[in-house]
């Protein structure tokens, strides 16, 4: 629900940051979080309070795009993988932010966006055009509508993520797996970091490769669990975790194309989208798990069809792309 709940700030804040000043904006999304903060400290995490912060706190796609705006020279591509490192990072010392006090951690989160929120405005340089009318605006939500490529790429990617999700899930309520979230995370990490490699996508195939790559690599698991080679709980962790890399890469490269698809006036709607994509797939993922008792095997072949699902739906987008390609040609 929180995931849900965190898409309200995130288009809102992207929708005024692409139509605004970006500058203020981020100033003032930071700004929100420390007063919900000083409500968290107050009240505590009561569930109205994580509400209410929810709904108002979420600057990461006016920040993604504020990098993007000022950083025009370097690799969009490799600025936003940044943005992911620094957005998964935290999860390694999951276990060590845990041993601290409540309190001293949301004191520490206060100081942080205060401090932030100073630097902002002193040395942040907005240079994003204030001013889009509203017809721009609706030419920009009416692109969304008409370029299938942004529904079929998000479908794709969202195909994708359920599969991490329902792992995430299989873990959480199952004994003794817990070190395979560390290790997926880490793997997630390392992925990312092979994505910087890249100063741009060399073509959407490569995404198309990726999803492939996981129905290839679940083929496999099943298979060495019915030789008899692992059971079929470690052989499902054991290539999701692997899998993990090339989701820590894919992550970038499929944000870098949906920001791109919808132009450079509508970065922080772009982002959000990415958010919107993943909100989805942990809502289905939810639902999988409640209609369904998690085992090994299930997880196994609910996996392998989103995998299947993904590279088709995404080959589907780069047709697409092909098409527009040939059509501009002539």
């Amino acid at each position: 629900m929180w995931n849900v709940l965190q898409l309200v700030p995130a288009f809102v804040l992207a929708y005024l940051s692409d139509r605004t000043n970006r500058k203020n904006v981020l100033i003032f999304s930071q700004l929100i979080g420390l007063v919900g903060g000083i409500v968290l400290y107050i009240f505590g995490s009561t569930p109205w309070v994580l509400i209410l912060i929810a709904i108002t706190f979420n600057p990461t796609h006016v920040a993604r795009a504020a990098l993007l705006d000022i950083f025009p020279h370097y690799s969009t591509l490799k600025l936003v993988a940044i943005t992911f490192f620094a957005l998964n990072l935290p999860w390694m010392f999951f276990k060590e932010f845990s041993a601290f006090d409540f309190n001293f951690l949301v004191i520490l989160t206060f100081v942080l966006l205060a401090v932030n929120s100073l630097l902002t405005f002193l040395f942040f340089h907005d240079r994003q055009k204030c001013g889009y009318s509203k017809v721009q605006f609706a030419k920009s939500i009416e692109l969304l509508r008409n370029d299938r490529r942004i529904f079929y790429t998000l479908s794709a990617f969202i195909c994708s993520e359920i599969t991490f999700y329902l792992i995430s899930i299989y873990i959480e309520y199952s004994k003794g797996t817990e070190v395979w979230l560390d290790i997926t995370t880490f793997a997630t990490l390392i992925g990312i970091l092979i994505a910087m490699l890249y100063n741009r996508l060399p073509h959407m195939s490569m995404v198309t490769l990726f999803y492939s790559m996981g129905f290839g690599l679940i083929v496999v698991a099943i298979l060495s669990s019915f030789l008899s080679i692992s059971s079929l709980q470690i052989s499902l962790l054991s290539s999701m975790s692997h899998y993990a890399v090339i989701g820590g890469m894919y992550l970038p490269f499929v944000t870098d194309a949906v920001i791109k698809m919808l132009g450079n006036r509508n970065k922080g709607i772009g982002s959000a989208l990415i958010e919107g994509g993943d909100a989805i797939a942990i809502l289905i993922a939810m639902i999988f798990s409640t209609a369904f008792v998690l085992s090994a095997l299930w997880i196994f072949g609910i996996i392998l069809v989103l995998f299947l699902l993904a590279t088709g739906i995404q080959k589907k987008a780069e047709k697409i792309r092909l098409e527009i390609v040939f059509h501009e040609h002539k």
